[in-house]
């Protein structure tokens, strides 16, 4: 069950979004507190965060600490019309800022949005991919990636542990048949694993690489 973290300072509705995630089928654990909810986070870190802004981020520097490393989605409620890019510049793991109170249909809609129901954003644990703006994060960090590296991965991400042959990959990433050229994949995972590092794409013996989950 998809687990998440309510952070609302206000006490009722607090409660009444609590009921809306709860009947719409998500475990719901809900903070008034920035450190309540940091104890939380400790003890079992969620699948997202629903926070309202009227949180002092200074409050919540350690939350936000925590789940941006973790890339932990974060959907920010009760935001003022044009903030949006001061809120995303504030938290570089995938967010949703959205002006006011939320009714209970958006609410759920902006969750199903930023978890992995989005056919355009892509999860392996910390490791995120938007295909419709062409980002990659990890750990909350952008990742700088050429065309053709954005392709590999993605074609990777696609299929998360499961071994895709080389040939596989060029026709996926490259678009052609091998013609006797799989090296090129070969060098390009070597650049991938150097950018997101050596432990994320896995060597399987003669027969090509996996994106390994975690």
């Amino acid at each position: 069950m998809t687990r998440i973290l309510l952070l609302e300072p206000d006490r009722k509705l607090c409660e009444k979004n609590q009921r809306v995630l709860e009947e719409a089928g998500y475990q719901c654990q809900a903070s008034c507190l920035p450190r309540d909810a940091v104890r939380r986070i400790k003890e079992d870190m969620p699948d997202l965060v629903i926070m309202s802004v009227l949180v002092s981020f200074r409050d919540c520097r350690q939350l936000l600490h925590l789940l941006e490393k973790n890339g932990t989605p974060v959907l920010f409620t009760s935001c003022t019309a044009g903030n949006e890019n001061h809120i995303r510049s504030l938290y570089h793991a995938p967010c949703l800022p959205v002006e006011g109170e939320l009714p209970a249909p958006r609410m759920l809609e902006s969750v199903a949005c930023l978890l992995n129901r989005n056919p355009g954003i892509l999860r392996s644990g910390s490791l995120w991919m938007d295909t419709e703006k062409r980002t990659v994060t990890l750990d909350g960090k952008p990742m700088s990636l050429t065309a053709q590296e954005f392709e590999l991965l993605h074609s990777l991400m696609l299929k998360p542990n499961e071994t895709l042959s080389r040939e596989e990959l060029l026709r996926t990433a490259w678009g052609f048949q091998s013609m006797g050229i799989t090296r090129t994949v070969d060098v390009h995972v070597q650049r991938l694993r150097r950018k997101l590092g050596a432990g994320i794409i896995e060597t399987v013996y003669q027969a090509g690489y996996r994106l390994r989950t975690a």
